[in-house]
């Protein structure tokens, strides 16, 4: 035995006495406490003292970042303040911090707790404010479910990552595999912490009043992006067959074409033998088009594997099919029961359900009131409603300033 497996088999050994006595994070009881439990003193700490160090240095760990404070920054605040308004959050508790940087950045994060980092890369890539709000309600997600906190005492996630190193080591993984197993071991966030926080940020964006579902255009493009460069990836098992099949039977009418040429069983003219050379080279074709296909699908499907063990994410096709399902659970248009074949995401909603929690309830106002066409004068009590609505929704951080002073002074005209 290799000595790498015996040191780790005997690490399991140890850790699995102290195991049972280690609720599983990723439960409904893990979640649950999670939802309940506040954001730390130390994490709400760190985060200010990571925010002091970014801006003081102007830089993160690779790059020079620049802070913006321009139109951008007003169009985030404000989704982000509706956001946490939906999560029950205070969001003058939170500070937004949108970022630029040469090359762009296509990315956003919550620190620990209270902070929020949007990269003006990710602004240019999001093609909606939908998308926007649900990547974002997934940040946050990040940090109502207590990530950090819960993966340093997470045995469940520490034991099937040395099980998997275990299963790598025995078959002998090359050097650049084992450096992609250390990228997932050490990642900030493990696939079920980022299934959790999809769930949670769609449940989330839904509440602001945003489609959770149009989410999943972010993760489709990713789809599409990584389709078009591994080609094998669209394959099915079915269609290399049917090559495999095309190609055999070409080549055997070849055989035949050139068996019968040489036998003198086809007259030997010009244009027989055109004919002859014709299907031998449509033979050669499909068999040179079959060996690409099958190269490209196996190479994609050993990928495939290899990133389902070493991505700290769900593959972006499961997250599209775990989104749509949990967005229909949300619009009540399948029950809770039905989502249990999305493990993650039915946890996260039960465990919603058993706290009560307001991003299962519905929305009171969820825009401000329309405004009503009339030739005739509205009552002026009616009017006073309205107004009084209108500033509910702003009080509840459903609508922005300018959409509140704009509705109000329309409002204003009819009394």
């Amino acid at each position: 035995m290799d000595k790498r497996v015996a040191v780790l088999l005997a690490a399991v050994c140890v850790t699995s006495t102290a195991f049972g006595q280690v609720r599983d994070q990723h439960s409904i009881d893990g979640v649950v406490a999670a939802l309940n439990a506040p954001l730390s003193a130390e994490a709400i700490a760190q985060a200010r003292q990571y925010d002091d160090q970014l801006l003081s240095q102007g830089r993160d760990s690779t790059q020079r970042v620049y802070l913006v404070t321009d139109e951008r920054s007003r169009r985030v605040n404000d989704l982000v303040r509706k956001l946490l308004t939906a999560m029950g959050q205070d969001p003058k508790a939170w500070a937004v911090r949108v970022l630029d940087t040469n090359p762009q950045t296509n990315n956003a994060f919550v620190v620990g707790g209270e902070y929020v980092y949007v990269f003006t890369g990710f602004l240019g890539a999001a093609q909606s404010d939908d998308e926007l709000a649900f990547v974002l309600g997934h940040e946050l997600g990040h940090s109502l479910l207590k990530h950090n906190e819960r993966r340093r005492n997470d045995s469940v996630m520490q034991l099937s990552q040395i099980a998997v190193l275990i299963a790598a080591l025995s078959k002998g993984k090359t050097a650049q595999e084992f450096g992609q197993f250390g990228e997932v071991f050490g990642a900030q966030y493990g696939q079920k912490d980022e299934a959790e926080a999809d769930a949670l940020g769609a449940a989330i964006a839904l509440r602001a009043g945003f489609d959770p579902l149009r989410g999943a255009d972010f993760f489709t493009r990713m789809v599409k992006e990584n389709d078009a460069a591994a080609p094998g990836a669209t394959l099915t098992e079915a269609q290399l067959q049917s090559m495999r099949l095309q190609a055999t039977q070409a080549q055997n009418t070849c055989a035949q074409s050139m068996t019968a040429w040489n036998a003198g069983q086809i007259a030997r003219t010009p244009p027989n033998a055109d004919k002859v050379n014709k299907v031998c080279a449509d033979a050669e074709t499909a068999r040179l088009s079959f060996n690409k296909a099958n190269t490209e699908f196996y190479d994609a499907q050993t990928q495939a594997s290899l990133q389902k063990l070493t991505s700290s994410h769900p593959s972006n096709q499961s997250r599209v099919a775990t989104l749509a399902a949990t967005a229909d659970f949300l619009g009540g248009r399948r029950d809770l029961a039905s989502l249990s074949k999305y493990e993650t995401a039915y946890i996260v909603m039960q465990a919603l359900d058993t706290t009560h929690s307001v991003l299962l309830q519905p929305a009171d106002v969820t825009s401000a009131p329309p405004m009503v066409q009339t030739d005739k004068p509205m009552p002026q009590d009616g009017v006073t409603a309205r107004l009084e609505k209108l500033k509910g929704a702003f009080d509840a951080g459903l609508i922005t300033r300018d959409e509140y002073d704009a509705t109000r002074k329309a409002l204003l005209t009819e009394l």
